[in-house]
């Protein structure tokens, strides 16, 4: 269901749909902690600032705390449950918000550290849809924005320095967003209409909607995107990619079955873990400089860039 990193980048979270949260060892890929908490799973965040692991279900959000022996325990004080349902969960940058999405028709901020020593309700708005389900929601990497999509192409905004909506034509070329965010920003347009032209050989018979593959775009780092999809690949374009050219485009890695269904970079853009529920396999992926003279072709990689 989700995947994450630890912030010195020594460990790999990895939570199921079901809700079986694994924490690994990074340089051998050692299980060091399990807990099964049997319900169904939102996602996962792990702090950079702290040891504290956040994990959103179905109905409820827990904190998790790493104590002297190593082991991670439920912080009591910070769990919130609700009558409704999570669709979506995000924390944003400075981790000092988190936002989530509840069915129907409903967004909450809460703060993560305040006096009280608990999760605190920072503002809610209700989408102009009442009864729709948000597909995804995300922080802009200033902390300033709250972008949140749902339907086909309906796209509202929520300005945090007043916490209440304003026009999606207020969405700047400008902004960064931290991750699903990308998938609608005017930097990556390009990078969607190059992948359409490349990833439309595999796909024939779906030409005409082969954007919709698309399940993640990931900054590698300040310069590049990774572009993964529901066919197994992972492809690589330049950043900001507001034009189709053939520039742009770095190459292909194939590696999954199926479906990727997560793409997570470390805090140190060294690593790069891409999961499917399909294959169920999680690959780390080594980062390495990338020259635009030596690019993999579709279909191939280098020795170095293979995942360990």
């Amino acid at each position: 269901k989700d995947i994450a990193i630890s912030a010195d980048t020594s460990r790999v979270f990895s939570l199921t749909k079901q809700g079986l949260l694994n924490v690994w060892e990074l340089e051998n890929l050692r299980l060091v902690w399990t807990h099964s908490f049997q319900k169904e799973a939102v996602g996962i965040h792990v702090c950079k600032s702290s040891s504290k692991v956040y994990v959103a279900f179905e109905r409820e959000i827990n904190s998790l705390a790493l104590n002297a022996d190593n082991v991670y325990s439920i912080m009591s004080s910070y769990t919130l449950q609700f009558k409704s349902k999570i669709t979506a969960f995000k924390v944003n940058f400075n981790e000092k918000l988190f936002g989530i999405a509840l069915d129907p028709g409903r967004i909450e901020i809460y703060e993560t550290e305040n006096e009280e020593h608990k999760f605190k309700l920072l503002c809610f708005v209700s989408l102009d849809s009442p009864n729709a389900s948000v597909n995804f929601i995300d922080f802009s990497l200033d902390n300033l924005y709250l972008l949140f999509k749902y339907g086909q192409n309906e796209v509202e905004m929520i300005d945090l320095s007043i916490q209440k909506k304003i026009a999606t034509t207020a969405l700047d070329f400008d902004i960064e967003w931290l991750s699903e965010g990308l998938l609608i920003s005017e930097k990556t347009k390009g990078a969607l209409a190059l992948y359409k032209v490349h990833a439309s050989g595999a796909q024939k018979e779906e030409e005409k909607q082969i954007t919709s593959l698309v399940t993640k775009v990931t900054k590698i780092n300040e310069k590049t995107i990774a572009v993964t999809d529901r066919i197994g690949t992972i492809r690589l374009f330049s950043y900001p990619c507001d034009s189709n050219t053939k520039a742009n485009y770095f190459g292909c890695y194939a590696e999954h079955l199926s479906n990727i269904t997560q793409c997570y970079v470390s805090p140190q853009r060294d690593v790069m873990i891409t999961s499917s529920e399909v294959d169920r396999c999680i690959f780390v992926w080594n980062i390495i400089s990338h020259d635009p003279n030596h690019a993999p072709k579709d279909g191939d990689r280098e020795d170095d860039e293979s995942p360990t």
